[in-house]
């Protein structure tokens, strides 16, 4: 993506990512990677969490299917659907409102998108507003919430 910082570009090859690919997972994972360590977690809770956090937002919804939420807090990861198919978009959560989530995204397009791809498939990492409904569309909806994993 254009301007990723090479601290962030790092942070998300830790997490597996590779040039080239879509990274809105690997944005997640790396940032979670980065407070879990700053906050000094147990290694055991660290390798439990980021073994099931995977470059598929879907899939990563799946591993995590007990501890899905639709209550979320700042520092939760956001999982969107896009659809029928098995594509997905993954943010964090920075802010709560009645209906808006106040979140930070990486392979996202400034503001409100004008497709579901300008979306999901971004140019950067953007602070956006997203509106709070967990309700299925044919486009890009909210599945649930990780929310961050205390210990």
């Amino acid at each position: 993506g254009k301007g990723l910082s090479n601290e962030l570009v790092l942070a998300m090859e830790k997490a597996g990512w590779q040039k080239g690919w879509p990274y809105c997972a690997a944005f997640s994972e790396a940032i979670w990677r980065m407070a879990y360590d700053e906050l000094g977690a147990p290694e055991s809770l660290k390798k439990d969490i980021f073994s099931k956090l995977t470059p598929s937002s879907l899939q990563t919804l799946a591993n995590f299917k007990d501890k899905i939420t639709k209550s979320p807090v700042p520092g939760s990861i956001f999982i969107m659907r896009h659809g029928k198919p098995t594509n997905g978009h993954e943010g964090i959560v920075c802010g709560v409102g009645k209906d808006i989530l106040a979140t930070i995204e990486g392979n996202t397009s400034p503001g409100k998108a004008k497709s579901v791809n300008a979306d999901r498939q971004g140019d950067g990492v953007y602070k956006k507003t997203r509106s709070f409904s967990l309700t299925e569309t044919s486009g890009l909806y909210l599945k649930g919430f990780i929310n961050p994993i205390p210990w």
